[in-house]
C-alpha cells in the first residue's frame, strides 16, 4: 500500500484542502456581521454605555460574539439593568413582567 499520498501534487486534493480555512473565514465573516448588525439595531434606538454605539458596533464587527455578549450583559440582560444609571428613558409602561411605577411622594 501506498501511504505517500501528501507528497503528491493532485490538484484535487490540495483544493480540497484549501477550501477548510475558506469556509470558515466566511463563516466566520457572517458571524460577526450578524452580531454587528444585532449590536447596531439595538444600540441606534438607546443611550450606550462605556463607549459610543459606534464603537460597539466596531468592536462587535471585529470580535464578534465575545464583544456582542459584553455589549449584551451591560444593556440587555436583568444584571445590566441593575446599574445606577439607567442607559434607556423612562417610560410609563412599565418594564416587560413589571406593571408601571407611580411617582413617589
Amino acid at each position: 500500500m501506498n501511504f505517500n499520498f501528501m507528497t503528491t501534487s493532485d490538484p484535487e486534493w490540495m483544493a480540497w484542502l484549501a477550501a477548510g480555512p475558506v469556509l470558515r473565514l466566511i463563516l466566520d465573516c457572517i458571524v460577526h456581521i450578524g452580531f454587528a448588525l444585532a449590536v447596531a439595531s439595538h444600540a441606534k434606538r438607546r443611550n450606550t454605555a462605556l463607549v459610543p454605539s459606534w464603537l460597539w458596533i466596531l468592536a462587535t464587527l471585529m470580535a464578534g460574539p465575545l464583544v456582542g455578549v459584553g455589549y449584551w450583559f451591560l444593556h440587555g440582560s436583568p444584571a445590566g439593568s441593575l446599574r445606577g444609571a439607567s442607559s434607556q428613558a423612562p417610560s410609563s409602561q412599565g418594564s416587560p413582567g413589571f406593571p408601571p411605577s407611580s411617582p413617589r411622594r
